[in-house]
């Protein structure tokens, strides 16, 4: 019999556990991409790379289309992937 789950733990700092990601790596990567792709970086340039994911995506779809922004999350995500590995 599966016992009901009763805690989740995260861990987005690496008080628990050690992360080998380094993000400041990870959002440029993304940023290089999201200019290749015509959509210039937020102005104040501190968006996490999430949410600046979503937010170049909008830029891009608005733009260029909805086919361009889903094409950029799935790129970024490739990105992301990788580094995760």
């Amino acid at each position: 019999m599966l016992k009901r789950t009763r805690a989740v733990i995260f861990d987005f700092d690496g008080t628990l556990a050690k992360v080998d990601l380094d993000f400041a790596v990870m959002r440029a990567r993304v940023v290089e991409l999201a200019t290749a792709m015509g959509a210039a970086e937020e102005p104040d340039g501190t968006l996490p790379v999430l949410e600046l994911m979503a937010a170049s995506a909008g830029r891009l779809a608005q733009s260029h289309g909805p086919g361009h922004g889903d094409a950029f999350i799935r790129k970024s995500q490739k990105i992301i992937r990788a580094m995760e590995r």
